[in-house]
This record gives C-alpha cells, structure tokens and sequence, in this order.
C-alpha cells in the first residue's frame, strides 16, 4: 500500500461560515481518494515514455497534441483538467512528492482496504489485512463527525467500490453510505 498513492482533496471543515487562507467562505468538507492514480500524471501530466510508446498509443501525433505540453503545469492541466481547473482553485490537493507532500501508510499490504482503513481511522489495524467484505471495527473519521453536536445527519460517503459499505461499516452507522452497488433513492 506504501506505493499506492492516495491523493486528497479536501474543501473547507467548519461547523459554521469561516474564513480560509484564500479567503473563502466555506463549510464542507469533501475528501476524493483515487486509488491506483499514478501521483506523476497527476502533478506533472502525460508522461512522454507512456504517451510516445508505439506498444501503448496507437496515435502518438494525436495523443501528444492532446495532451502534451512542455509546460508541466499546462500538460497536467490537459491530463485532468477538472482537478487543475476546479479542485486546485478551491481546495487542497496533497500527493506531489516533488514537493514533499507525501502522504505515507504504516501498513504492510499493497491494496485498497486497509490503505482506506487507515485514511480514515488515522491507525493501521493488523486485524485489516485484506480486501474481504468484513466489517471494520474501528472508529473511522465519519463516523466520529457524524457523532458531533451540528454534523448529525449531515455526513455522507459516495463510492464507487461496494466493500466501502464494510470499511465505513454500514452496519454500524446511520448516514448515508452509496458505493455505488445500490440505486439512489
């Protein structure tokens, strides 16, 4: 897991109207994980030896006039033009290891649910070891929230992996967890 990157996007955390350092008003928080990103596309954009890669592209000219620039922060513009034209503007973005913002598990295993166990429990638990449908044990981040005098109810978690239903543990909580196996009502 310690080679998967979990890139973070987080908009605003308040109870009540504040100001950030950009100077926003803001009282959401939204937290985006993509697993299996690769943090270099994502910070630089298309990576020459992929996109240059007659075994990989069929359109080298076409794919390297879509999405190539010599100008990093145009090129990664190109490759994910919501993240550096929406997220960037308004929130945080966390993953650049060029710039030191890393983000590292303690965890030994190199998949999704106990690297999303510890995202969001703050703790490596040895007990999750595997990507099964078993309820999580622990107390994870919203929960807590939920439990918070002004954030009863108004917590939610979208996904599009259904064992996300276990890592939250829909068991246990009451919000509203969709990972994407169940219709919207």
């Amino acid at each position: 897991m310690k080679k998967l990157i979990c890139l973070i996007f987080i908009i605003g955390c308040s109870n009540h109207e504040t100001k950030n350092s950009k100077g926003y008003d803001t009282n959401n928080v939204i937290l985006i994980t993509l697993d299996g990103v690769r943090w270099e596309e994502v910070f630089s954009g298309a990576d020459p030896n992929i996109i240059n890669n007659k075994k990989l592209v069929s359109d080298i000219a076409k794919t390297n006039e879509t999405y190539w620039d010599e100008n990093v922060d145009v090129r990664r513009k190109k490759l994910m033009p919501f993240v550096w034209s929406t997220i960037f503007k308004n929130g945080q973005i966390y993953g650049n290891k060029l710039k030191q913002s890393n983000m590292k598990l303690t965890n030994p295993y190199f998949f999704s649910y106990p690297g999303y166990n510890e995202l969001l429990t703050g703790f490596n638990d040895d007990s999750v070891n595997s990507n099964n449908k078993k309820y999580n044990p622990n107390t994870n981040v919203l929960e807590f929230m939920n439990n918070q005098d002004g954030f009863k109810n108004k917590v939610a978690a979208f996904a599009s992996w259904d064992v996300f239903d276990w890592i939250i543990n829909n068991e246990r909580n009451t919000f509203t967890i969709n990972s994407g196996a169940y219709p919207l009502n």
